[in-house]
Parts: structure tokens; sequence; C-alpha cells
């Protein structure tokens, strides 16, 4: 394979890593190319695709920007979806198992953090 097809073929990923026993507190992200999952199926066009995505272990946290009229703050939402393979096909649910919800917990409150920062740096503007 060459580069240009490696490119191609890959998307954008954001993994978070567990350090030590008190995981929740020593999270390390790692910014990288991860050729399994699609991007978020939401995100047809460019305003339409989320500013930053945190993907652990096939589940992802989609953040998107929005504004309400010209003028106003934005707000932000998040989407949380779990990707799994169904014979030759991805698919993605937002149906998460007992196993998979301390992952959603890391996920909603990485994904929290990053709003209050943007809305912090966009206040001080």
């Amino acid at each position: 394979m060459n580069p240009t097809e490696l490119e191609a073929s890959t998307f954008p990923v954001v993994l978070m890593l567990f350090r030590g026993a008190a995981f929740p507190r020593q999270l390390v992200v790692i910014s990288g190319i991860c050729p399994f999952f699609p991007p978020f199926p939401m995100a047809n066009d460019a305003s339409n695709k989320p500013i930053k995505v945190i993907r652990f272990r096939g589940i992802s946290a989609s953040i998107f920007r929005n504004e309400a009229a010209k003028g106003d703050k934005p707000f932000y939402k998040v989407a949380i979806q779990r990707t799994f393979r169904q014979g030759n096909d991805y698919r993605t649910t937002n149906s998460f198992s007992r196993d998979d919800l301390p992952i959603v917990r890391l996920l909603a409150e990485e994904a929290w953090h990053f709003v209050l920062t943007s809305e912090s740096d966009g206040a001080s503007d």
C-alpha cells in the first residue's frame, strides 16, 4: 500500500490511554490515524462536522459547536456512540452495555472539560 492509499483509507482519531490505578485522574490523550472507525455519520458537510472527537475502545464522543444567532455565544452539543462490526460492515449505536458505561463516563467527562475550556477561551475574546 503506498502512502496515498493509506491517507485515503484512514480517519483521524484521538485515543485515550489509562496510566496507573487512579486512571480517571491520569488520562493521556494521543492523536493519530485509525483505519477502523469512520467519522461520525452525521458529518456530511463542513458546517456539520464535529470540532473534536474523543475515542476509546470503539466508543466515541463527538463535540459539535453551534451558534443560535450572529453575535450570540456559541453552544456545544456532545454525541456519544459505539462502533461495532456486523459481518463486513461497521455500524454504530447509542446503546451501551454494562462494561461500556465506565468508558462512556470518562468520554463524557473529557468532552465536558473540552467544552468548559472552549467556553472560557471564547469568553476572553
